[in-house]
């Protein structure tokens, strides 16, 4: 068997040692590179992060505005809906004045005015309407009704 000598060993050893030591620089070039690639990512995701956030927040205000928009525009609906719905009352109750105060005037004008028809042809106006008041008896009015005349009449 062959003995080892001192000078061997520590041959080995000195090779083993530049093995380990280039392991480890190739290691830790392995790690900065690794570092970098690590760094770079995140300033990427960052970046990217940062554009999605801004456009969010243009959308966030885009959104708002149109709410603004809509809460204004819902105001004047809601406004409106309230003067329609006044009118429609108003109008409910004119027609319902009209049902119950001016037609039955109305009538009582027509039955008047064939009186009045009777009268002419039985001959009672020979003497001046017999005391009416003629130019009132039938003349518009602005409400679009007949107005009877001072006095009523009979024959």
């Amino acid at each position: 068997m062959r003995r080892r000598d001192g000078k061997g060993k520590g041959v080995i050893e000195a090779r083993e040692g530049e093995a380990m030591t280039v392991k480890i620089e190739r290691m830790e070039l392995d790690s900065e590179s690794k570092d970098k690639e690590l760094s770079n990512s995140q300033q990427l995701y960052t970046t990217e992060l940062s554009e999605k956030l801004k456009k969010t927040q243009g959308e966030l205000e885009e959104t708002k505005s149109s709410l603004l928009d809509l809460e204004e525009k819902y105001g004047q609906a809601q406004t409106t809906i309230k003067e329609k719905e006044f009118l429609i009352s108003n109008l409910l109750k004119s027609d319902n004045f009209r049902d119950q105060v001016i037609h039955p005037a109305y009538l009582e004008v027509e039955l008047k005015q064939d009186g009045a028809v009777t009268c002419v042809s039985k001959g009672a106006w020979k003497t001046g309407c017999n005391g009416w008041d003629c130019r009132l008896f039938r003349k518009p009015c602005s409400a679009g009704i007949l107005i009877l005349g001072a006095r009523s009449f009979s024959c």
